[in-house]
């Protein structure tokens, strides 16, 4: 079965959308507790994705954090062909892009650790445009791509995510491929990568194994504009879902 979750029309953001759609995911996470397989796959894409995620996660108390998912894959598309167009390079030529954090204003779309197949051979993103652009326009441009398509078209953009949905449950159900990084929004693990705490559904990037388990790529370097971007986000779902969970009476 589907659930519909109310969809966002102007750029007010998210706080009346959590009113709105946080009983609809009260409800949706109690009737997949109720008749779910053990092995289901649930992406959320209504906004707020990821709080929507974690109060639907909360509801499913015969299902684990391992069955849920948020999307940012949509956020992550968006960077990748950002780039790929500045380089004049296809999509399938960028590697190493990801989304961080909240499906929001404060996402962090990071491209440092990118490299672009070029004509003149494999460059990184930093070489190519340099740290102002890749920590400025163009999380910029990413971060607000959502809003500006409501404000220009009148409705968001429905086709591109639920192109964004395929790509991600995609590579959730047949595994990603070797050294492919995607982003993918998740339950916090127990070992609370790059020091994110439990208890939010966060952007990492990941991999999937052939099995379908998604894991955290660790060991990639935080500069300190990242981490003081981390820090943000997190704050932010953290807010989110505190706020979410007042609301519910949870």
């Amino acid at each position: 079965g589907r659930g519909l979750a109310r969809l966002q029309v102007d750029t007010s953001g998210s706080k009346d959308l959590l009113k709105i759609n946080g009983g609809i995911f009260k409800t949706q996470g109690e009737a997949l507790s109720n008749n779910a397989k053990k092995t289901v796959k649930v992406i959320v894409v209504g906004n707020p994705a990821n709080t929507n995620c974690r109060i639907a996660l909360h509801y499913a108390t015969n299902l684990g954090p391992e069955n849920f998912s948020a999307m940012t894959r949509l956020d992550h598309n968006r960077a990748i062909g950002e780039l790929a167009q500045k380089a004049g390079v296809s999509s399938d030529k960028v590697h190493g892009v990801c989304i961080w954090g909240n499906h929001s204003n404060t996402q962090v779309p990071d491209a440092s650790n990118c490299v672009i197949e070029t004509k003149d051979g494999e460059k990184t993103a930093t070489e190519l445009f340099g740290e102002e652009f890749l920590h400025g326009e163009f999380v910029q441009k990413i971060s607000t791509r959502g809003g500006a398509v409501i404000k220009a078209r009148g409705a968001s953009s429905a086709a591109s995510a639920a192109n964004a949905a395929i790509d991600q449950m995609r590579d959730w159900v047949l595994g990603t491929k070797s050294g492919k990084i995607v982003s993918m929004a998740i339950p916090v693990p127990d070992n609370e990568p790059y020091g994110i705490k439990k208890g939010t559904v966060f952007s990492f990037p990941c991999e999937v194994t052939p099995e379908g388990k998604v894991k955290v790529v660790e060991g990639l370097p935080v500069s300190e504009w990242l981490q003081e971007k981390l820090n943000t986000t997190e704050q932010e779902l953290i807010n989110e879902r505190n706020a979410a969970f007042q609301l519910l009476g949870i």
